[in-house]
């Protein structure tokens, strides 16, 4: 079964939704860039301009995470999660055009819940990736209109005064302030560019230094570095679920048919995996793979042999076929239930759960 789905995983499994980061770049960009021409024409209103809005909700943005991982267990949110899901739609579209059946569909569900982590991983990084390309255009779009037009830098307002926007400036081009030497000024020169009746403001070339230096050192820098390391944990979750696990069977008092067989490896690829390769004793084993033991219900367990036998493998599961005890005792649930106890509590002791074939159709 896991075989039929190489060609697959080697389609999927090189990355995971390797579209988002640059689609999601791409279009913040080009949004960044229209925000220049928000508002009025040649006109930036300095305490509603487009930058001091991304640096206000970036801000928010990074108290929200800083919380959220002070909270254990917390939901992911949900348009991240919406994200992911969408991000994984192209590998269900893969498997719809390559008509796959139920293996195939059952396949790819697997291969998403195993992937689901790494798809929100990938998603952090494209939405930082954004958000610093967002701001990346909004301050290459004021730049270029600013070679073509001329701005006027002021500000107008009905519920607050100069010394309300001089606090909000002061705090939000804190960081352009240090790094240029340029200065928001007191509320009196607030008050002097002051916009009335469609006059007034002043120059607007130091302003637009402050709004880059200060959005580039709010937003850029810091969503640089959070996609930097979500990226990092993107690799880490990629390599652990695309790590394949090896194992061997060695069946002890099992008929090993070609339906216990398949149900084995179904058991075992449903416990560890989609990436798990199954193989069986006297078949040619893979030199480092992990065992895995299968035991018949029919027999009783005993510590002298099968506990001996567990001591000795150490191994990664423990299957139990219930085919046997089936066709020597029927459908009496009871006695099966029995039986079930015995070897759950038997194995219980030596750090193992059983891994039970139906004995069904």
């Amino acid at each position: 079964m896991v075989e039929d789905h190489e060609a697959f995983l080697a389609k999927v499994s090189g990355g995971v939704a390797p579209w988002l980061v640059p689609v999601f770049v791409t279009v913040a960009l080009v949004a960044g860039l229209a925000t220049s021409a928000i508002g009025e024409a040649r006109r930036i209103n300095l305490h509603t301009a487009p930058i001091l809005v991304l640096i206000g909700w970036n801000v928010f943005v990074y108290l929200a995470m800083l919380v959220g991982g002070m909270i254990r267990g917390r939901r992911v949110a949900p348009a991240r999660s919406l994200i992911a899901w969408i991000a994984g739609w192209p590998v269900r579209r893969l498997a719809g055009r390559a008509g796959a059946g139920d293996g195939m569909r059952v396949a790819i569900t697997r291969w998403l819940d195993a992937n689901h982590d790494v798809l929100l991983a990938r998603t952090a990084v494209a939405l930082h990736l954004a958000a610093a390309s967002f701001m990346v255009g909004a301050i290459g779009g004021m730049y270029l209109r600013g070679v073509g037009f001329e701005y006027l830098a002021g500000w107008e307002s009905t519920f607050l005064d100069a010394r309300a926007v001089q606090r909000v400036l002061s705090a939000a081009l804190l960081p352009g302030e240090l790094l240029t030497g340029l200065s928001v000024g007191d509320a009196a020169r607030l008050e002097s560019i002051r916009f009335h009746d469609g006059a007034g403001g002043g120059p607007a070339t130091s302003w637009i230094h402050l709004f880059a230096v200060s959005g580039a050192a709010w937003v850029i820098v810091p969503r640089l570095a959070l996609a930097a390391l979500a990226g990092m944990r993107t690799t880490g979750l990629a390599r652990a679920t695309t790590t394949r696990h090896d194992v061997t069977v060695t069946a002890h008092g099992v008929r090993l048919d070609a339906l216990t067989r398949a149900r084995a490896e179904a058991a075992l690829v449903d416990t560890l995996g989609l990436t798990v390769r199954v193989t069986f004793a006297g078949d040619t084993p893979h030199p480092q793979a992990e065992q895995a033991l299968l035991f018949a219900l029919a027999t009783t367990p005993e510590d002298e042999v099968h506990g001996a036998l567990l001591r000795e493998a150490g191994p990664r599961a423990v299957l139990i076929d219930e085919r046997s005890f089936a066709e020597r005792f029927g459908d009496d649930a009871a006695v099966m239930d029995r039986r079930r106890g015995a070897w759950t509590a038997f194995l219980g002791r030596l750090g193992h759960v059983p891994l039970f074939l139906p004995a069904g159709p």
